[in-house]
């Protein structure tokens, strides 16, 4: 392309035509003959003579042929998009013309064409769907890359929850990558959306539920499985409960994913009502409970105050525990357990019995010190052996509705008591 009439074609966009027609057959001739041609042979062949192209009208020329969809560039194998931003170093840069090669390109079917748009418009649900060739394979890729993201979205929200259908995801995900594989070539990407046209329509409408539950229904779903996880410690009280027993149960039911067997997400919208339920036989045993402890305390209050009988000496014991039962009154209000309210009981008693000790050591009157032998031990004598008891062992949980339940009751105590005092020199009832 010497001389005057040649360097005219490189001066515009629209008078390189010739030039590209001339690049265009040797492509044709490389394809017919099975030849591979790099970038690299493109410069060689029309920077030398006869052409003596300069090395920016030789890419001018390549990149007029993309635009019009008549050649393919490759990179590493993979076919490069006429929107890369590194296709103007692969067309004319010396450490890239070498890896980048050059064809005719062999172009989708009309017929192959139509039938990808049309079905593209109805699985996206959209009109606008290109019409050319690298249009539409933007399109292709663009779309599933979108909606694989979407779909691994989906699959990070499984990491540490049971939420059904989780095959599910992981097969969609799958089937994304299936058709994004085949993005290196552009006839093969196209096919492969025409074939796999079943498998995406019934992915679609199998992952219609699992769309909608992360839309609509997973907070329910999630407050479900919370609620029904804290009252794991309280099973043994809400058994009396034969109501709340069955809701449960049905909770239980719907939260529960079992593999191979398929998820009913209509039965979701239940479970606020089963909650409630639940709540509110649980809600009047924990306010019974509560009660009761409540009574618990201002027994033990009533017995230290009885035990310090108003002596000054002791005023520092009683203020304290009236501190600490006020502290426990305002944890047992705050206590949504049954089974923690329970444990609270022990404690109770066992500050109860031991300030009443030191009331009673205080006041005790200061015993008479004796000699220096028994002071020492040197009386010889042998240490006291003091058997520990739980009073539990010993007063059982009973109603005494008569005076005559009473006096069996406190007799049965005192049998048992004389039995354990028996080859020992005290009893220590804890």
């Amino acid at each position: 392309m010497n001389g005057s009439a040649d360097d005219g074609v490189m001066h515009g966009f629209e008078k390189n035509r010739d030039a590209a027609a001339k690049m265009e057959e040797y492509l044709e001739m490389q394809y017919r003959k099975n030849l591979p041609t790099s970038m690299a042979d493109i410069h060689r062949r029309y920077s030398g003579i006869p052409y003596g192209w300069r090395e920016i009208d030789i890419a001018a020329v390549t990149a007029r042929l993309i635009n019009e969809q008549k050649v393919t560039i490759r990179y590493a194998g993979s076919v490069i998009q006429p929107d890369n931003p590194k296709l103007p170093d692969m067309l004319r840069k010396k450490s890239e013309i070498g890896k980048t090669s050059i064809s005719k390109r062999l172009m989708v079917s009309a017929f192959k064409m139509k039938e990808a748009r049309e079905y593209l418009r109805e699985y996206f649900d959209v009109m606008d769907v290109p019409g050319d060739e690298d249009g539409l394979v933007m399109f292709i890729a663009n779309r599933f890359t979108a909606q694989k993201e979407h779909y691994e979205e989906l699959n990070e929200r499984y990491i540490g929850r049971a939420y059904p259908d989780h095959a599910l995801v992981q097969d969609a995900i799958a089937l994304m990558n299936d058709i994004l594989s085949h993005r290196k070539d552009n006839i093969a990407l196209i096919d492969r959306v025409i074939q796999k046209q079943d498998d995406l329509d019934d992915n679609k409408e199998a992952m219609h539920n699992v769309e909608s539950f992360f839309k609509n229904q997973v907070k329910v779903f999630d407050d479900a499985v919370e609620f029904e996880a804290s009252l794991r410690n309280d099973l043994d009280y809400l058994a009396t409960e034969e109501e709340a027993n069955q809701a449960l149960n049905a909770i239980r039911l719907i939260i529960t994913v079992q593999p191979g067997i398929a998820y009913n997400y209509k039965r979701i919208p239940e479970l606020y009502a089963l909650m409630d339920v639940v709540t509110a036989a649980h809600n009047r045993l924990l306010q019974n409970k509560r009660e009761e402890l409540l009574e618990i305390v201002r027994q033990c209050m009533a017995e230290i105050h009885q035990a310090a009988d108003g002596e000054m000496k002791v005023k520092s014991l009683i203020i304290a525990a009236d501190d600490f039962f006020t502290q426990r009154k305002k944890r047992i209000s705050e206590l949504k357990s049954l089974a923690l309210l329970d444990s609270q009981i022990p404690g109770l008693f066992t500050y109860k019995d031991d300030t009443c000790e030191r009331i009673e050591t205080m006041l005790k009157p200061a015993p008479v010190k004796p000699g220096r032998g028994k002071e020492t031990g040197e009386d010889g004598k042998s240490k006291k052996v003091i058997k520990a008891v739980h009073r539990q062992a010993i007063f059982p949980t009973k109603r005494l509705e008569s005076e005559e339940d009473i006096d069996a009751y406190v007799e049965k105590m005192r049998v048992q008591l004389k039995r354990l005092m028996k080859n020992c020199d005290g009893i220590q009832l804890n």
